[in-house]
């Protein structure tokens, strides 16, 4: 099988008008926990870990969030990817190329998670093995999608608006229909260590993963299921 590669980089630019950081704030600001503050503005506070989390995502793809920010102006935050374009330059057989692609064109896919850098990594990695899921924002839309669709796996982030992952989780395991009770769930969390596992609600959920995770751990996830799902008496 011949192959060529080219890289093809492209850059991301998220920029707002908001109320912006000061240059000493600036230097804290991917770290956890720390988010700028105003007691006279409560609005804008918060655990702070989002940054933290899209910046460690980005890390795993080998790139990094870069801010630029002026107080009472805005903010713009931007980043780098690198993508592989693959040129085939011969011909092969179906076989030959199972051998460097699993087929998991059949898995259906839900993902609910409300941060919108988080999505974007997500989708990008499950584009990669020619996954196209139907992604939501928020636990009660979860619901909502599995009620209309029948899924093979719902990747379901824990802390959302709404309706969080774990009352999600319970609802559908609730539903009448076995199918759509019964369907796979892994949570995705940015909790530390094995608080997630003391949860009440993590006995509605099937396994877990943290936030950020390497890539080829999800595959192996999703692959084990797409072989259940072809070999469902294994």
């Amino acid at each position: 099988m011949a192959l060529t590669t080219r890289q093809l980089k492209v850059l991301f630019t998220i920029e707002d008008t908001g109320i912006g950081i000061s240059s000493i704030q600036q230097k804290d600001i991917f770290n956890p926990y720390l988010q700028k503050n105003s007691s006279t503005d409560r609005q804008h506070y918060g655990t702070g870990l989002g940054l933290t989390i899209a910046n460690k995502l980005l890390h795993l793809h080998d790139s990094n969030l870069e801010l630029l920010s002026t107080e009472g102006k805005g903010t713009t935050l931007s980043f780098e990817l690198n993508f592989e374009v693959l040129n085939d330059t011969s011909s092969v057989s179906d076989d030959s190329q199972g051998k460097y692609l699993s087929d998991l064109t059949t898995l259906r896919v839900l993902v609910a998670e409300d941060n919108a850098v988080n999505i974007m990594v997500i989708n990008k990695m499950l584009n990669k093995w020619n996954i196209f899921p139907k992604i939501v924002g928020n636990g009660k839309e979860a619901l909502e999608a599995v009620l209309l669709t029948d899924y093979d796996v719902i990747l379901m982030d824990i802390n959302m608006p709404v309706m969080d992952g774990f009352e999600a989780a319970r609802k559908i395991r609730q539903l009448q229909d076995d199918k759509k009770s019964l369907v796979h769930i892994i949570a995705v969390t940015a909790s530390i260590g094995g608080a997630i596992e003391s949860h009440p609600g993590y006995k509605y959920i099937d396994d877990c993963v943290l936030k950020p995770f390497p890539p080829d751990l999800l595959k192996e996830k999703l692959d084990k299921l797409n072989l259940l799902k072809i070999f469902p008496h294994l």
